[in-house]
Order: C-alpha cells, then structure tokens, then sequence
C-alpha cells in the first residue's frame, strides 16, 4: 500500500502499523464511536499563527522599542515562558486590560486562505452523520466558515445553554464548541483567566466534553507537547483519560514533527500517557482518513453485491473486469452498476421469508 503522505523518516513497517492505527479510526468513525478535539495545527495551514507566533507578538507588546530583546534573547524568553504567562504580562501593561488583548488578537488571528482541505473532509464526515458536533480550543470560526453558519452553531462560554435546544432537536445544527471561547465572547487565554477569572458557565462545557471522552476513540488534532491548550485539557481531564485507557477506548495524538528524533521522543511521551502518536500534518491526516474511509464503503459495497448474486468476491471481481473492458467503464462505474442492478435482489430474498 502507498504511503504518500507519511513522513520520509518513518520506515515501511512502521507506516504499516500507523496506517491500522488510521483503519482503526475509520472503522471506529463509521459506526458514530468517534469525537475530535481541534487545535491551534488545524488553523495553522489557513495563515492563522501558531501559540509560539503569537507568544512573539505578545512579546512586542511588553517590550518598549529602546529595550526590545535580541532575537536569541526572544527565542530564549518563548523557550522559557508559556504563552498563557506572556498574555498575562502583555494584558497587564496595556491600558483597558482585557479588550485591548481582545483587539491585539482579532487583529493578529486572521485566516490567510480561508478553510483548507482537512476542513472540507470535515464537513464530508458531518454530512455523512459520523459527527453529531465539534470541540476546539481555537478562537478562529474557521469550522463554522466550512460547515456554513447557516447549519452550524457556534457554542461559546457566554451562550452555552443554547446546547440544550441543538440536543432537543429544537435548533437542526452542528454545534462547534469552542472550550476557550471566541474573540467576540469570554475566552481564555492567560493565567487569569484560566485559573481565577472564569464564568460558572465553562463549567458546562468542560463537563459536556467530559461526557463525550466516554467515545470509543478520541482524536486530538493539531497539539504540541508544549501546546498550552492541551496542557490544560491533559492537566485538566487526566484521570478521564487514564480512565479511557483502562477501558481500552483509544486515544491518539495528530501533530507533525520535523524529524525521526522527535518523533520517537514525543511518541514514547505519549505512550506513557496511554495515548497513540499519528506523526501527520492535519491536511495529510484528514486525506489519509478520508481515503481510508472510502477504501471501507467500497470493500463493504462489493460484499453486498457478492452476496446479491449469490457468488464469492473472486466471480465479482470478473465482472467488474468484464464491464470495464466491455463498455470502458471505470472501477468506481462498474462497481456502482453492478450495485444498482443487484439491488432488487434483495427484496425478492426478503420476499421469501
């Protein structure tokens, strides 16, 4: 099998074994089993920066132009700092506090491109019903702008109730639950907020995302090990997630890494924490998916019709061959006749009984 899209470093054996891990997924995916949690990697290939960017950019705001650090000195102070205890100083030295960090965030948290292909898939496994809603840290309404606001909701701290009437059936949405808020509502973002100055509301949504890491599989998308988000999630939900283990309900870890190094070093990182590592970008993880996925509809459509015509897999693989020849048809065509043509055989069968 081709694996074009894992990284160079990782040996045949090894993408053999990711590439179960992602039929694992997918089959898990097909029967609703399975729930996602979006971070700052999804929106990164839409321009939107990264927490280590923005923790630069914070960092202009704390520094006055005659005393700014060299860029060794920056790269060390990022190293050192987390990205909630610079947005703690950087709102700390601006007049009007909160909303001027507000303003600084609209303004940096722009999309360069708009959705990209890994949120296209997305919105395919929503029309599919595989996803009935959607968790993220990020503050971006990149999904939202994906899905189209006209069939989905964005849940933020301040209007968290509303989650009663999507579950009611009152609202026909797609709820995209943003855990940290959005830019135009509560959201958090530093040590403050985190730890002190939270609405009782967030309470309800750590608890409806309590609840769904009861799925047989849960997928985290786009987290660094020093991904502040996630270290509060995991800080946050460890016994859950221990919990998960025990159960035997899998947890992976999406993120890309630059080289084999890393990648064993976070990889072992996370086999202690009980969770799988998929060493992807989001774009490449969501096409392997999504293809995986369709290898599945194919093999699971062939067996209906094998079973239709009363033959084994190898007599309908010669038909298939014949109508390609015939008529030209392509493989899809011919096995989508095939269905189309066995499908009144069914009934008739059922007729019997």
């Amino acid at each position: 099998m081709a694996h074009s899209s894992y990284p160079d470093f990782i040996g045949v054996a090894e993408k053999d074994t990711l590439q179960l891990q992602i039929e694992g997924i997918a089959e898990e995916l097909a029967q609703k089993n399975t729930q996602f949690l979006f971070g700052a990697g999804m929106s990164r290939p839409s321009g939107i920066p990264s927490g280590m960017e923005l923790a630069g950019k914070l960092l202009d705001l704390i520094y006055p132009d005659m005393s700014k650090p060299t860029a060794a000195e920056i790269e060390n102070l990022l190293c050192t700092f987390p990205l909630e205890a610079i947005a703690e100083a950087a709102r700390g030295v601006r007049p009007g506090q909160k909303e001027a960090l507000r303003n600084f965030l609209k303004k940096e948290i722009k999309s360069q491109t708009g959705p990209h292909s890994a949120h296209k898939i997305l919105v395919n496994l929503c029309n599919k019903n595989y996803l009935k809603r959607i968790y993220t840290t990020n503050f971006d309404l990149l999904i939202e702008d994906a899905l189209g606001h006209d069939r989905s909701k964005t849940i933020h701290i301040d209007n968290v109730r509303e989650l009663k009437d999507i579950k009611s059936g009152a609202l026909p949405l797609i709820p995209v639950i943003h855990l940290h808020g959005t830019l135009d509502s509560f959201f958090v973002l530093t040590e403050l907020d985190i730890f002190v100055d939270y609405p009782d509301t967030w309470e309800i949504l750590k608890n409806e995302f309590m609840m769904d890491l009861d799925f047989n599989v849960f997928v985290f998308v786009g987290y660094s090990m020093s991904d502040p988000d996630f270290r509060q999630i995991y800080m946050g939900y460890q016994k859950k997630l221990k919990i998960r283990s025990d159960l035997e309900k899998m947890t992976y870890i999406v993120n890309k890494y630059k080289d084999l190094n890393s990648y064993r070093l976070a990889k072992q990182v996370w086999e202690a924490r009980k969770a799988i590592l998929l060493p992807f970008d989001v774009e490449d993880f969501f096409k392997e998916l999504w293809e995986t996925l369709i290898r599945k509809g194919i093999k699971n459509l062939k067996n209906k019709i094998a079973k239709r015509m009363n033959e084994d897999l190898d007599f309908l693989e010669n038909r298939i061959n014949d109508l390609k020849m015939t008529f030209g048809f392509t493989e899809d065509d011919a096995i989508y006749y095939l269905d189309i043509m066995t499908r009144g055989r069914d009934r008739k069968d059922e007729s019997k009984y």
